[in-house]
């Protein structure tokens, strides 16, 4: 009977932290020009209005981003091909990092 109701806490706090993760993929085909366009779009967007609803419209609601944030840029040559990705990241919680 314990371990019945621990492991329905356990399920219960899994189901909580998977909720508490949300992830969304935009994908834009076309030559380098239509592609590096749609960046430019997507980013003058979060410039003006600072909302990431604008580019995925199924966030319920505006998600601004904050002043403190990272910029991570990875390139990756694999089996599937080549990457460039552009990531700008913020934590929950103010970070320690120093600014540059």
């Amino acid at each position: 009977m314990l371990n019945d109701e621990l492991n329905q806490d356990n399920t219960a706090e899994n189901q909580t932290a998977k909720q508490k993760e949300l992830k969304l993929r935009r994908y834009f085909n076309g030559n380098a020009d239509q592609v590096f366009d749609k960046i430019a779009e997507s980013v003058q967007s979060l410039k003006n209005d600072n909302n990431v609803a604008n580019i995925f419209t199924e966030l319920p609601s505006a998600v601004s981003i904050p002043e403190d944030v990272e910029l991570k840029v990875v390139y990756k040559d694999g089996k599937n091909g080549q990457k460039l990705e552009y990531q700008i990241r913020w934590p929950a919680s103010p970070s320690k990092r120093q600014a540059l």
